[in-house]
């Protein structure tokens, strides 16, 4: 880590972060790079899939922010912090809660007083005070201090520990995807200035469709005159009404019909956990969105060029289709009659499709052991 105090070094951090995350390490210091002291198995810890950044546009914004930090190294070399500013209010606030008008009562001064106490004596400053009064401190005062100080010191220590720190990153990626999932169903409720720049004429407002007819499952009999076609979807999230970023499908029992794959390009963002699990994520360059499978570039189509194809195949195919994935009912189908409503091509799509088949039953009932 950057010495306290020290203006040089801190500026010299600075002006190497935005390098370091781009995989120029020629800057870094061995004290805080991890590629300087492993580089055979060094990955960015904060990075997705701990791959270096490619965007320029993005590099040339950061490198912007992080040039005007170093011009003011002098005045951020001291590292302060408000993190113990924020606990001797939170003190203050468990003494004298703001739900309680204590502000202009007897009992303020020493609510107050108690709490600059305890954050400079420790939870030990009630038996301290009771010794300076002339009076005889306790034993149970003196047990519940020493317990409630064990405690603390207990959570400092996880606080300040590796595994601490990883939690808390965790919990806040848990929120951060939360957040995401309820604006991809609500729109932005939670931003700065998120309301600004609407006038009086565009009213957040829009007309609820009107509700969609439930497909009814009934069951398929196999027939010669019918193919199925086993099927996969990746998406940009958890979502029914999420975007399709990968698709692809091949006929059983049929090698001589050629499997279909196709990337399908986002309109809407990836969220963090579906980008984790299938590597897609889409990065911007040069004024363009290019989707990209483990940090590399794809051709991709548009979200309707994808549907339209996969109907070509299906076509293609010569007989009636039964579609069949691994938890259709619950995900697969439903996203993907969504998609094909959504760009209006739902009559075409069903033309060539039977119905659709789920192979997560009945694996629960020829493998019954397996949990997942």
């Amino acid at each position: 880590m950057t010495p306290k105090d020290d203006p040089d070094a801190l500026r010299q951090t600075l002006l190497s972060i935005v390098p370091h995350a781009y995989g120029e390490h020629s800057s870094c210091s061995a004290t805080w790079c991890g590629f300087l002291k492993d580089p055979t198995t060094y990955k960015h810890a904060s990075l997705p899939y701990g791959k270096d950044l490619t965007c320029l546009e993005t590099r040339n914004m950061l490198t912007g922010v992080f040039d005007g930090l170093a011009a003011h190294a002098e005045r951020l070399a001291p590292l302060g912090s408000s993190q113990s500013n924020e606990s001797l209010n939170n003190t203050i606030a468990s003494k004298a809660p703001k739900s309680r008008c204590y502000g202009g009562s007897e009992s303020h001064d020493f609510r107050t007083a108690a709490a600059v106490l305890q954050k400079n004596e420790g939870q030990s400053h009630v038996e301290a005070v009771v010794m300076q009064a002339g009076l005889s401190p306790s034993s149970h005062a003196a047990k519940l201090a020493a317990g409630r100080a064990k405690k603390e010191e207990a959570r400092r220590l996880v606080a300040t520990s590796k595994a601490g720190k990883l939690q808390r990153r965790k919990l806040r990626l848990t929120r951060n995807n939360v957040q995401e999932t309820c604006e991809l169903r609500e729109g932005t409720t939670y931003r700065s200035g998120c309301t600004l720049g609407t006038s009086n004429n565009q009213v957040d407002m829009e007309d609820i469709p009107a509700p969609l007819t439930p497909p009814s499952l009934q069951p398929l009999v196999s027939h010669p005159s019918r193919s199925v076609v086993c099927f996969d979807l990746e998406t940009t999230s958890l979502l029914r009404s999420s975007q399709i970023t990968q698709t692809a499908a091949q006929v059983m029992q049929d090698d001589n019909h050629p499997a279909f794959t196709a990337y399908l390009l986002p309109t809407e963002p990836i969220s963090p956990g579906a980008m984790e699990v299938t590597g897609l994520a889409v990065q911007t360059g040069g004024g363009q969105r290019v989707l990209t499978a483990g940090g590399k570039p794809v051709t991709s189509v548009s979200q309707r060029q994808g549907l339209q194809d996969l109907i070509a195949w299906l076509e293609g195919i010569g007989k009636s289709v039964v579609l069949v994935a691994h938890n259709c009912h619950s995900f697969d189908m439903r996203v993907l009659m969504i998609a094909m409503n959504r760009e209006g091509l739902e009559e075409a799509f069903m033309d060539c499709v039977q119905g659709f088949g789920d192979s997560l039953p009945a694996l629960k009932t020829a493998l019954p052991t397996l949990t997942s």
